[in-house]
């Protein structure tokens, strides 16, 4: 019974002492700012990977990164595409409303 404890004391000190370093030396991503926009953003993620070289995550950053260029407004700002949705077919449906009123007299 002893032993097993002590195996098992001896075990969890090194894998402790082991993942010590990695866990205090972590690198935390730069958050997104709504506010600054997502060209800002990218400018921030891509010098942190530059500095950070190619940990964990670079592949996902890059594809996220591919994804939103073409689909943000010019100022960086997210485009709320559920909203511009909606009110595209609130506009068809009042147009089809429109068409089959027929012309007024």
């Amino acid at each position: 019974m002893k032993r097993n404890f002590l195996r098992l004391t001896v075990t969890y000190t090194l894998c402790h002492a082991m993942l010590h370093p990695v866990i205090t030396q972590a690198q935390v991503l730069p958050a997104y700012d709504s506010a600054k926009g997502f060209f800002d953003y990218q400018k921030r993620m891509n010098d942190f990977y530059k500095e950070a070289g190619k940990i964990k995550g670079y592949k996902q950053w890059k594809r996220l990164e591919w994804y939103f260029e073409t689909r943000v407004a010019m100022d960086g700002k997210m485009v709320d595409v559920q909203k511009k949705n909606q009110q595209a077919v609130q506009k068809a449906g009042l147009m089809s409303q429109q068409l089959r009123a027929g012309p007024e007299e």
